[in-house]
């Protein structure tokens, strides 16, 4: 199903200034685009993020203006000319007509004066959702967000924000984004996996997790590769007893609320999969001798192995 695609400012930041100076979209964005227009995806820039992604431009491209005509002003000072003359102004740059340029489904979200006093309204009264330090609240991401809601109104494309910012994080955790059909990106590895597209650590995390599927289906949750939609949000940290353990949100097709996974492994092996408050065990693996599983967890981790597979084993 068409889903609608909501770029933030800090995303498109983090791909750098570079290609879009030069009238181009960064090959990792360009590929994105054009995998959401062949799945029929639309591609919206809230005006905002266009103001501000302009002014960022302009700036760098005021620096190199500068650092340009102090070189060349150096090479005249020592007798050399410069053919054809410097322009006298930097360009004006505008990244919407440059993103356009990869995708025909791009449109511009423009506000309303009903979603400025709505976002001024929710600034001013500090009300949800809130950013990482209420103390500092941005109007701007206000704005964003209530267009989001507004939108959502309009269509029945669900809706993928893609911003690092903690305060869209807040409000796709809210009642009202969830009702709204806003999930979030945080990354370009989260967004591909919108897009169909599953990097090999993500296929990896994946196959851990469908390790468990049977023990799932006996407690009536049922998780194929099928049914996944997203792993987001993951990180890995280290337990007490010294095994990586990844944590990360699991969310499926149809279900508006991810689900709360950590999978501790052992050379490499997952050993336990923690989802919401159930635990299952790869016991009957461990039980059945596995020789390739005990061998790999002796051979990489025997400090902690026999510790750990006692645990596994119930001993």
């Amino acid at each position: 199903m068409p889903q609608t695609i909501v770029f933030d400012t800090n995303y498109i930041r983090g791909l750098g200034c570079s290609d879009f100076l030069n009238g181009a979209v960064p090959q990792r964005l360009k590929s994105q685009l054009q995998e959401a227009t062949k799945r029929g995806d639309l591609i919206l820039v809230p005006a905002t993020v266009r103001t501000e992604i302009n002014a960022w431009l302009k700036e760098e491209c005021s620096k190199r203006h500068t650092a340009l005509h102090n070189a060349a002003r150096t090479l005249e000072d020592s007798g050399f000319t410069i053919t054809p003359a410097l322009p006298n102004s930097p360009k004006d740059p505008d990244v919407f007509p440059v993103l356009q340029s990869a995708t025909i489904n791009c449109g511009l979200l423009t506000p309303t004066v009903a979603e400025y006093e709505e976002s001024e309204r929710r600034t001013s009264y500090r009300l949800p959702p809130h950013p990482k330090n209420p103390e500092h609240e941005e109007m701007r991401d206000r704005l964003i967000w209530c267009q989001l809601l507004n939108y959502s109104k309009t269509t029945v494309n669900s809706i993928i924000i893609v911003s690092g910012d903690q305060i869209f994080k807040n409000g796709v955790a809210s009642p009202e984004g969830a009702k709204a059909r806003i999930s979030i990106a945080t990354t370009p590895e989260e967004l591909d996996q919108r897009l169909g597209e599953i990097p090999a650590h993500i296929q990896t995390l994946i196959d851990s997790l469908l390790s468990f599927a049977d023990q799932l289906k006996t407690n009536g949750i049922f998780i194929s590769a099928e049914n996944i939609n997203s792993i987001d949000r993951l990180r890995k940290a280290r337990t007490n007893n010294s095994l990586i353990e990844q944590r990360f949100e699991l969310l499926l097709k149809g279900q508006e609320t991810p689900l709360r996974c950590a999978i501790p492994t052992l050379a490499d092996y997952p050993l336990r999969l923690t989802l919401q408050d159930m635990e299952f065990t790869q016991t009957e693996s461990i039980k059945a001798g596995n020789p390739e599983m005990l061998f790999g967890v002796l051979r990489d981790r025997p400090e902690i192995a026999l510790s750990e597979l006692r645990h596994i084993i119930g001993e």
